[in-house]
């Protein structure tokens, strides 16, 4: 069995729970992979609290880790919005490959 990792996200009240295999999660974030991999909360307990992301942005940033598919338009105000959310997680993850696929739909 392949390790798993466990991210509570959104506020208190209405927060989600995502499991992901570790090694997808840290193969593509260095920033995760030292959260997992050093003795700090994240590393003891093997998971992360995310109270300030959005379910949704943290969703897609999920689906694109185990697929590399991406789907995003900018048709309106609100998806480029969305995207810039997205360029903004994988950002503080250090995720630049997704960085770089937002970009290519802005």
């Amino acid at each position: 069995p392949q390790p798993l990792v466990t991210f509570y996200v959104g506020p208190d009240g209405s927060k989600q729970t995502f499991v992901v295999h570790k090694n997808f999660a840290t193969f593509y974030s260095p920033v995760l992979k030292n959260a997992f991999n050093l003795p700090c909360v994240e590393g003891e307990t093997q998971s992360m609290n995310m109270e300030n992301t959005d379910v949704d942005v943290f969703g897609k940033f999920v689906h694109w880790m185990y697929t590399k598919e991406f789907e995003g338009n900018v048709d309106s105000l609100s998806e480029a919005v969305a995207l810039a959310r997205i360029w903004k997680l994988a950002e503080s993850f250090g995720v630049v490959e997704l960085q770089n696929e937002v970009m290519k739909k802005l």
